[in-house]
């Protein structure tokens, strides 16, 4: 009985140490995503998607804070866009009566509403971070 008990600890032991890890993993991804420059933002959002988790407090975590990530890097994104529009434009490799030229302005539409998301999910992810850190002493 002892022994099986035992078992039961370490295997509960080695859970929670897979946790914290994922835990961290995720931490130091949000973080390298918050204190990068604007235009590397998109490939860390892309870097944080593929953060593993298997622990359910991790995985909410992470979801959050995708939910925040994803959309900035999307706005990020369209706003690159159409400043490469407006170089065009000014360039004249884009006419002014093009349906690109012309769409320019939805992009900007586009990118405010995605860069709005990213900054209405921020606390959810802020606050399960902060739960995951205190939880596993990060």
């Amino acid at each position: 009985m002892h022994r099986s008990f035992a078992w039961f600890l370490v295997l509960g032991l080695a859970s929670c140490d897979g946790a914290k890890d994922e835990a961290r993993t995720l931490a130091k991804a949000v973080d390298a995503f918050r204190k990068a420059p604007m235009d590397k933002q998109p490939e860390l959002a892309d870097a944080l998607e593929k953060v593993p988790c298997s622990d359910p407090d991790v995985c909410a975590a992470k979801d959050a804070c995708t939910k925040s990530a994803v959309p900035t890097a999307n706005g990020i994104r369209l706003q690159k866009e159409v400043e490469q529009g407006l170089a065009d434009l000014k360039a004249g490799k884009l006419a002014a009566d093009s349906t690109e030229a012309k769409g320019l302005r939805t992009k900007v539409e586009l990118a405010n509403v995605e860069s709005e998301k990213g900054i209405n999910a921020l606390e959810d992810c802020d606050n399960r971070l902060i739960r995951l850190k205190v939880k596993y002493s990060l």
